[in-house]
């Protein structure tokens, strides 16, 4: 967290990024992204601190795929604003981190 407390994407305890990525998917009428990040805990932190509902998490247990959060529109900005690295889908980033859940390598733990 900076000084200010505002800006930053990084969970100090953990030091975990936090990525948007670029999905663009086509649901209900709007354009979805999702909100993941390098632990379970900075992603939670980081959605309660842009006003997500920790019951918007999709695959909070990581058994059907990457703990995020799927965003649009205001959220999405909010997300940037608040320091999150966006990122393409070809780049890697999300490749990489199902890697490490599925090897028993992605933190699960959140605090309450």
């Amino acid at each position: 967290m900076t000084d200010s407390g505002v800006g930053s994407n990084r969970d100090e305890r953990t030091a975990a990024q936090v990525y948007l990525d670029d999905a663009n998917i086509a649901w209900r009428g709007k354009r979805w992204c999702h909100l993941y990040a390098d632990s379970l805990a900075a992603l939670v932190a980081f959605g309660d601190r842009i006003g997500l509902k920790r019951s918007w998490l999709q695959n909070p247990d990581g058994s059907t795929g990457l703990p995020h959060y799927d965003v649009t529109g205001q959220m999405f900005d909010k997300a940037v604003a608040e320091g999150a690295i966006l990122v393409t889908g070809g780049d890697g980033t999300y490749r990489r981190l199902r890697r490490a859940l599925s090897a028993g390598e992605y933190p699960m733990e959140v605090a309450a």
